[in-house]
């Protein structure tokens, strides 16, 4: 009998302490997982020869982490506002300040643009499968593969598919703004980094540097006719 107690006194506090561990580990938390964040640029700072080419964007994301917004200082003074539709495409774009103007975009049943109208005024868009080009009034334009910009009005691009362009981690298609609104974004605002250009036969002298995450850092523009005129961009970004 004494044996049977023995073992029943063993057995609670047994029972007892595997109470008192348990509760202990439901009342902890377990740590919290960090998010990852990448880098999205927030500033693009333009100098160069070229008036136009001297301007402050700003730019903000909405929770799809697509440019709602950017807003240009320097020359102009003028806001960009973007909307998108289910598939990432931007389907409106309203600007204010200098030159405002509304634009809205259409597409087909394969995401091929169709149509771009400017202030209520509808202006087609043509798409020659065999060369890729689209057409939209005097500008003829191309994609590549990661939706950059690789022919603009006989100007022709190529990247440097190793590093990270500034808008590597932007989502949505966002070129179609660059063809009809601001083409100086075809530029500085790719998913690649752009390593050549091309127009009429003559090459142009680019330079980029980047940080230890191979994410553009700065881009430098030379016309080699012309060893005074120069354009030069920097990036500023925020994880987010």
């Amino acid at each position: 009998m004494k044996t049977f107690k023995t073992i029943s006194r063993i057995l609670t506090i047994i029972t007892f302490s595997l109470l008192v561990f348990s509760c202990s580990d439901d009342d902890s938390e377990a740590p919290a997982v960090p998010v990852a964040t990448v880098p999205f640029v927030t500033k693009i700072t333009m100098t160069g020869t070229d008036v136009s080419a001297n301007r402050v964007y700003t730019l903000e994301y909405d929770s799809n982490k697509r440019v709602s917004q950017m807003v240009c200082t320097g020359d102009i003074s003028k806001a960009y506002l973007f909307t998108y539709n289910e598939q990432g495409k931007m389907i409106g774009l309203v600007t204010t300040g200098t030159d405002a103007a509304t634009f809205s975009m259409t597409y087909d049943s394969t995401g091929k643009l169709t149509g771009i109208s400017k202030n209520g005024t509808p202006g087609p868009v043509t798409y020659d499968s065999g060369t890729q080009i689209y057409t939209y009034g005097d500008n003829k334009f191309s994609f590549n593969s990661a939706n950059d910009i690789n022919l603009y009005n006989g100007i022709f691009f190529t990247y440097d598919d190793s590093k990270s362009g500034a808008f590597a981690n932007v989502n949505a298609h966002y070129q179609a703004f660059m063809a009809v609104a601001d083409p100086l974004f075809m530029y500085v605002c790719s998913k690649k980094p752009v390593s050549g250009l091309n127009y009429t036969g003559l090459d142009y002298t680019l330079t980029n540097t980047y940080d230890d995450a191979g994410y553009a850092k700065t881009f430098k523009l030379r016309d080699n006719n012309n060893a005074a005129a120069f354009f030069d961009v920097t990036y500023d970004y925020t994880n987010k």
